[in-house]
């Protein structure tokens, strides 16, 4: 017994109602070995092995968030550790360490102190950070480790 019109658009009603359609475009000839690949996988039809490998491909997405995430948590938690270690040194030595200017002062009257070896900055320019070009070089060389 033939389909009626009827029958269709009841059928095309029901589709658009519960179904996403998506349009797979492949070059020439590329159809055959497709459908051999879907066979060897055992999979029932080429629409299942679509979406099977869509939602495998979303699971490793959503477990790389999560990888991500207690990394990110991780690194939260050394960077807080940290923090409080440079409180308690302050607190304990009277070292004032900022973290925004990478500078290091050591209360000896305001003078600067030179951020690699901690001895006094000598010469009159404020910005001075280290006390000597040999500091200066080990110190940016540390610091890109």
């Amino acid at each position: 017994m033939p389909v009626t019109k009827a029958q269709q658009r009841v059928v095309a009603k029901y589709e658009a109602a519960h179904y996403d359609k998506f349009l797979v475009r492949a070059p020439k000839g590329k159809k055959a070995a497709i459908q051999a690949h879907v066979e060897a996988e055992g999979c029932k039809s080429f629409n299942a092995f679509v979406l099977q490998a869509i939602d495998a491909a979303l699971s490793n997405d959503s477990d790389m968030v999560n990888i991500l995430a207690d990394k990110v948590k991780i690194l939260e938690e050394m960077l807080e550790e940290r923090r409080r270690e440079i409180a308690m040194l302050e607190a304990s030595a009277k070292v004032s360490v900022s973290t925004d200017s990478d500078m290091t002062k050591i209360d000896n009257g305001g003078k600067p102190t030179c951020l690699y070896c901690g001895k006094p900055v000598e010469g009159t320019n404020k910005r001075k950070k280290f006390c000597s070009d040999n500091c200066r070089k080990y110190h940016h060389r540390k610091m890109k480790l």
